[in-house]
């Protein structure tokens, strides 16, 4: 939802401000849509690290471990393997990055959903 809104709020000022966008506009609008979904399917493993350190920062600092480690995928240029820098590498250059590659994006919420589905189904009350 809140990709749809972005993209409904930069279609909207655009046409106020610019008017009429053009195709490369469009294209992208697209690949803004795509990106911020994937980037939030891709933070799924912030979940189960919050849940198992029982708390926001081991969360946190997972999110930063990820952002630091795409970062050095993406200058070693095997970026584009690495499920977490693929969305941005494919924002950027669309030829860049195999379907394939994006698909490897689907392995990281599922398995997080999975990991954190089974922690907490173990989780107990402190009392």
């Amino acid at each position: 939802m809140v990709a749809v809104g972005l993209a409904a709020s930069l279609v909207v000022t655009g046409l106020l401000v610019v008017g009429a966008p053009d195709e490369d506009s469009l294209a992208g609008l697209g690949r803004l849509l795509v990106l911020t979904v994937l980037s939030g399917l891709v933070a799924t493993p912030t979940a189960w690290a919050a849940t198992l350190g029982r708390g926001l920062l081991p969360g946190i600092a997972v999110a930063i471990t990820m952002m630091a480690t795409a970062q050095v995928f993406a200058v070693a240029g095997t970026g584009a393997w690495f499920p977490v820098a693929a969305p941005a590498l494919w924002a950027i250059q669309p030829d860049s990055v195999s379907a394939l590659q994006l698909a490897l994006v689907a392995v990281v919420p599922i398995g997080s959903t999975l990991l954190t589905t089974r922690a907490w189904s173990r989780l107990q009350l402190d009392r």
